[in-house]
């Protein structure tokens, strides 16, 4: 997932954060299913945490990642139900928004990105990420990757090489722009690009045999 160009390189990285009660997202065919879900986020400082390296304690240049995750975990505290996408989404841009502000009202942060790994929300990928990117308290992008995808293909030079197919791991990206398609894949749409991508392979390899 890009990132919009920042004035800092100091970036604070919330990896892999498993979710107590795992998000409500569709799987292939559209149908919302409670599933497990990891969450990693970086955050991007202006204008960068030297001041905080040069007393090494906190201040105000730098965000507490502890207190960031709590943040984030505590999105459960009311209900041990898992959340939907964009209810989530918009739990943790409140998160960051709250964190990323100093005493003084202005932005610790410039950018920051987060990505939501769904390993269960595919029928034929390995994994299915969303990724929001945020300028400050903004969002200005949304995407939808599904890696590992088995496809059925006919790969090789000769015909003889084309005999049957061969399976094939594909990594198909869906980069959104505009507030509709945004809006869109966090009310759950566009799970089911993976299918189509499939049924291509396979219509394919059947012609060319």
């Amino acid at each position: 997932m890009a990132s919009p160009q920042v004035n800092s390189s100091d970036t604070i990285h919330l990896t892999n954060l498993i979710l107590p009660a795992g998000l409500v997202a569709p799987i292939l065919w559209g149908t919302a299913k409670q599933q497990p879900a990891q969450v990693s986020l970086s955050m991007h400082l202006t204008p960068g945490f030297a001041t905080a390296a040069d007393k090494d304690v906190l201040d105000q240049n730098t965000v507490h990642y502890g207190l960031l995750s709590k943040g984030i975990l505590g999105l459960y505290s009311t209900s041990t139900a898992g959340l939907g996408l964009r209810d989530f989404v918009e739990g943790v841009e409140k998160v960051v928004g709250e964190m990323s502000r100093r005493q003084d009202g202005t932005s610790r942060v410039g950018s920051w990105e987060l990505e939501i790994a769904l390993p269960k929300a595919g029928m034929w990928a390995d994994e299915v990420r969303l990724g929001i990117v945020c300028e400050g308290e903004q969002r200005v992008g949304v995407s939808l990757k599904w890696l590992g995808i088995k496809c059925r293909v006919l790969i090789g030079v000769n015909d003889i090489e084309r005999t049957r197919p061969q399976p094939v791991d594909v990594d198909l990206t869906l980069q959104c722009s505009g507030e509709g398609q945004e809006e869109a894949v966090l009310a759950g749409k566009g799970f089911s690009c993976e299918g189509a991508l499939v049924e291509v392979s396979v219509v394919g390899a059947r012609t060319m045999i």
